[in-house]
């Protein structure tokens, strides 16, 4: 009787296992298609026909999510995404002083 109960568990520990497999199966498929699809996109953004690390790098920290799932992750030989502090940008011509202040470049006669 023991042994039909530990012969019935074990089946059912089996069949969840099972079951789990295929699931995680699937979501590091998924997993795996949408990153390609990403990081096929940054290469042929950038005129590129292989995908390199550094295309999976743009891809990844790009998007929202995955950015979430892999914020930990360092990708070899991926790089750093581009970025230029705002303050060190060069002003636009129409910002700072507004028309008809003092020191504007406009003379009005």
């Amino acid at each position: 009787m023991i042994v039909m109960r530990f012969v019935w568990a074990f089946s059912l520990i089996a069949a969840m296992l099972f079951y789990l497999v295929k699931e995680i199966r699937g979501s590091i498929k998924y997993l795996a298609a949408e990153v390609l699809e990403l990081a096929g996109n940054a290469a042929r953004d950038n005129k590129k026909t292989r995908i390199v690390p550094r295309h999976i790098q743009l891809a990844v920290r790009n998007d929202e999510e995955l950015g979430k799932l892999l914020g930990s992750v360092t990708i070899a030989n991926g790089g750093v995404l581009p970025n230029i502090h705002r303050t060190l940008l060069p002003k636009k011509a129409g910002e700072g002083k507004g028309k008809g202040e003092i020191g504007s470049a406009s003379q009005e006669f």
